[in-house]
């Protein structure tokens, strides 16, 4: 019976997330051309990307694995589990992950839908349960860090896309929210030593478990100051101002609580402990917040020997935190490694029989317990966000992107060289491509002819030691860029090699005129440029940076160029296209695009921390970077 060309059997009511399928009963041998996967999920656009060089194959898997979590769960909203009977949206799930989501896809209709079922399902009393939608008899109060994941959904629909009508809409559902976590409060007043926690507080930890108050206290906190925002976007500043102050004061509760002066750490001492008050900027002196990154540092390198045992809470902050305290070096190292347990290890450490393509709930998915070993889960994922923020250095500083920081953490670990990353924003993509350039002792510049009686230079140096050779120079139309390469063009001065290899070789430094006086002129009547690489007799004490960025119309970008260790402000050179725009200490006008630049130490532990930095402000535009030490200072 039915159709002699087949039948198509498709379910209408549910999913089953699956990696490997079975066909048997077939009268022959099935080729994979017989089969067809159907990619089921919510139809929302992809909306970052990023390319690792091939050196951190791993960091790509990590990427690739999260991305195609966060797609299977997108089902009607950001689902917890895609392949068992826990087929719901568990709001500490969504809580953490939120941001990753935002980076990798376009969400704004699939979280407002979800915070609009929050808002209706909101219990009595004013808690949001662990589930949105909340099964029928599940009415039960989430715990707090379940629970934020409805204001921390809302607030990143402000963030990421200007939108405050949710917000608006859901202005008498967060106050009876906040009224509940006061009332929470005022039960154990006065301190947060014994606040209102609820299992679960941490999830999937392999370390010894956290205090659970302080926990739960680190979301309270969070939500409060989650709040100021999304009060003031509504129109409500009384509320805002209130949860501004109490957030001030309860973070103050926070550390006097918590914090164990004796032995420089919070609560019991674990990671998660320690990298939520720190993202809380919870260390009321700079002392205090280096003893306890110190703290943290050591239990990750030295005492659980390059790996993070913390849960999806901790997970969500570590990253973050170590970032916001310039330890990026400490956060990449993690996600490099693939021994048991990290994330490489999911996707292909050594001795994981079954690498996996998505990301795991537990950290020991392959060796614990059956019934608990979800392979596609995506509370995990949030480590996405790091790559996008920190390692690329993408982060908006204005909701809906209309200001955005440009600010990559750049290491000197050999793996990552270079990155590139881009991500969709209302007014068209944002991307950003840095390298390190000159990490083997080379050296390069270039510039335009000036318009007389100006000359302009190319500055070439070797910090700390010697031009030993000069790989490449043209006068004339060269091609390429410091971090891509040169090439001759049509017009090229056969002069140019003897010129600076005479003026360079041997020197610390030099300066070369771009200058028809100088090469002669092999193309009359055409704009010249001088381009050259060279070498140094030992690499320099730092690498050097480059810089390409595009901004759309109606962006405007703070990009930190960092100041190495071994410089200042006054040593730094920075170069946009052919023109200076930071030499000597000082912003130099006249690069179309860049309107500022000013030297800044932005303090440790904020959202948008950069260390010391020369900060230029541009306009949109496409623009190349490069920074390096100014040779005239050596």
């Amino acid at each position: 019976c039915g159709d002699p060309d087949g039948e198509v059997y498709e379910p209408r009511m549910t999913i089953h997330g699956f990696r490997y399928a079975e066909v048997s009963g077939l009268p022959y041998t099935p080729s994979i051309d017989d089969v067809t996967m159907v990619q089921f999920r919510t139809a929302a656009a992809s909306a970052g990307a990023i390319a690792f060089p091939p050196s951190a194959r791993v960091l790509a898997r990590i990427q690739d694995a999260c991305a195609r979590t966060m797609a299977s769960n997108l089902q009607g909203g950001p689902g917890s589990c895609a392949n068992r009977d826990e087929r719901q949206w568990f709001t500490g799930d969504t809580g953490v992950a939120v941001e990753a989501l935002t980076y990798n896809f376009d969400v704004a209709t699939v979280l407002t839908s979800w915070v609009q079922t929050g808002r209706d399902e909101q219990n009595s009393d004013g808690s949001v349960g662990y589930y949105l939608p909340t099964p029928i008899d599940d009415h039960r109060d989430g715990s707090a860090n379940w629970m934020t994941g409805y204001p921390t959904a809302m607030h990143a629909i402000l963030d990421r896309y200007a939108d405050a009508r949710p917000a608006a809409a859901s202005l008498d559902s967060l106050l009876r929210y906040w009224a509940f976590y006061e009332a929470k409060y005022n039960l154990t007043a006065p301190g947060l030593a014994r606040f209102w926690a609820i299992f679960p507080t941490e999830w999937a930890n392999l370390g010894p478990a956290s205090n659970p108050s302080l926990v739960s206290a680190s979301a309270y906190i969070s939500d409060l100051q989650r709040m100021a925002d999304l009060f003031a976007a509504a129109g409500n500043l009384t509320a805002a101002d209130e949860c501004a102050r109490l957030s001030s004061r309860r973070l103050h509760e926070f550390h006097e609580s918590f914090y164990n002066d004796t032995q420089g750490y919070y609560g019991a001492g674990t990671q998660t402990e320690q990298a939520l008050a720190l993202t809380l900027n919870a260390p009321p002196t700079p002392e205090i917040a280096a003893r306890v990154l110190s703290y943290v540092v050591n239990d990750l390198t030295v005492v659980q020997a390059g790996h993070a045992v913390t849960g999806i809470i901790g997970t969500r902050w570590l990253f973050e935190a170590l970032s916001r305290y310039e330890r990026s070096d400490v956060a990449l190292a993690l996600l490099l490694n693939d021994s048991f347990p990290s994330y490489g290890y999911m996707v292909q450490g050594p001795g994981n029989l079954e690498p996996s393509a998505t990301v795991w709930e537990l950290w020991d998915a392959d060796r614990g317990d059956p019934i608990m070993s979800s392979r596609n889960h995506l509370m995990f994922s949030s480590v996405s966000s790091w790559f996008y923020r920190w390692l690329v250095g993408i982060r908006p500083l204005a909701p809906g992107w209309q200001t955005v920081m440009l600010a990559p953490a750049i290491t000197n670990h050999t793996a990552v060289p270079f990155i590139s990353g881009s991500i969709s924003t209302p007014y068209g993509p944002v991307s950003l491509s840095w390298a390190r350039v000159n990490s083997s002792g080379a050296n390069c510049g270039e510039a335009e002819e000036a318009d007389e009686p100006a000359v302009n230079h190319v500055n070439i140096s070797c910090p700390g030691s010697a031009i030993s050779s000069v790989l490449f120079a043209s006068f004339g139309t060269p091609s390429g860029t410091c971090a891509s390469g040169f090439a001759k063009g049509s017009c090229d001065a056969p002069s140019a090699f003897g010129v600076v290899s005479a003026a360079c070789i041997g020197r610390p430094g030099c300066s070369i005129a771009v200058s028809t006086a100088l090469f002669g002129d092999p193309c009359p009547g055409v704009k010249k440029s001088l381009a050259i690489a060279a070498t140094c007799t030992a690499p320099v004490s730092r690498p050097l940076l480059s810089m390409d960025f595009v901004l759309p119309v109606g962006v405007t970008a703070q990009v930190a160029v960092p100041i190495p260790p071994d410089q200042t402000p006054e040593t730094m050179l920075v170069t946009v296209g052919t023109g200076t725009v930071w030499s000597k200490g000082a912003y130099i006008p006249g690069v179309p695009g860049i309107v500022a630049a000013a030297a800044s130490t932005t303090p440790a532990g904020l959202i948008n921390s950069t260390g010391p930095a020369i900060i230029l402000t541009a306009e949109s535009g496409a623009y190349s970077l490069l920074a390096s030490r100014n040779s005239m200072d050596i």
